[in-house]
């Protein structure tokens, strides 16, 4: 018999979405590729710094390791959600460990009045 607290395998799985990614430097590389975007917090420590003259709005992208286009991705770069209001982040950190890529972005960027 099946226990009521038994859920099919990728249950609390969050979705991933298709993400664009463009690198405005040289080489001017771009790729598509699919990953898991949340919003963090507006007074998270991401957002900026809350003394400094700009903060932003925080995003983490959770990327599987499989994706070896991530390992290309720098600072400075763009990723583009291709469904969900067309946002732009601005990618400012990329970390890999045993879960996978976990890139930090921001995007409104605005002043801090």
């Amino acid at each position: 018999m099946r226990s009521p607290f038994d859920f099919p395998p990728g249950f609390f799985q969050p979705f991933a979405e298709p993400l664009k990614w463009i690198q405005d430097k040289a080489p001017h590389r771009t790729g598509t590729f699919s990953a898991v975007v949340l919003h963090g917090a507006p007074d998270s420590q991401n957002a900026g710094h809350p003394l400094g003259s700009l903060v932003a709005d925080p995003w983490t992208v959770h990327v599987s390791r499989d994706v070896a286009l991530v390992a290309d991705i720098r600072v400075g770069d763009r990723l583009c959600r291709v469904g969900i209001g067309a946002e732009v982040l601005t990618v400012q950190q990329i970390s890999r460990d045993e879960s996978g890529w976990i890139v930090v972005c921001t995007s409104n960027e605005r002043p801090n009045v």
